[in-house]
């Protein structure tokens, strides 16, 4: 089992100083700092019968990460507050956010907040019709805020 965890004072050892010494089976966890590169990538995969964590410097390399090994990426629920506030509250804060956090932390924060209000019982027709814009549409990540205030204001239907 693999999990993922940003810390940006990580002073552990890269997976690949410590292959050479660390059994591919035990019960205890492995905690290494990632840099997702291809050797790292392959030295992980002796190691899925035991469970390791990955230590990431920030949330995009933590997409990356997950990305890249298919393990799944934790949207803190602070960051969706933040993207929230972002869009609707501030003008013209979103694509400094999104371009600080990446695109994929974006679209999965972005499903997050949609996935949150939905279960709320709170339809977000406003947000939801921009995603599906962005997902489907090919409308770029960094004009969100743009598009919610047309889609809001009613200029765009």
């Amino acid at each position: 089992m693999i999990t993922l965890r940003i810390d940006k004072e990580c002073d552990k050892p890269l997976i690949l100083e410590v292959a050479s010494t660390t059994s591919e089976h035990g019960d205890n966890v492995i905690t290494v700092r990632w840099q997702n590169s291809r050797p790292e990538i392959e030295a992980l995969s002796r190691y899925r019968h035991r469970k390791v964590e990955l230590v990431v410097p920030d949330l995009a390399a933590m997409e990356r990460a997950a990305s890249a090994i298919g393990a799944a990426c934790s949207i803190p629920n602070e960051l969706v507050v933040e993207a929230y506030n972002r869009i609707v509250k501030t003008n013209g804060m979103w694509r400094e956010f999104n371009q600080q956090i990446g695109p994929g932390v974006s679209r999965a924060t972005l499903l997050k907040l949609v996935n949150k209000n939905l279960r709320n019982g709170i339809d977000p027709k406003t947000i939801r019709k921009v995603l599906v814009d962005c997902l489907f549409e090919g409308i770029s990540l960094s004009d969100i805020d743009v598009l919610a205030g047309l889609r809001g204001s009613g200029i765009i239907v």
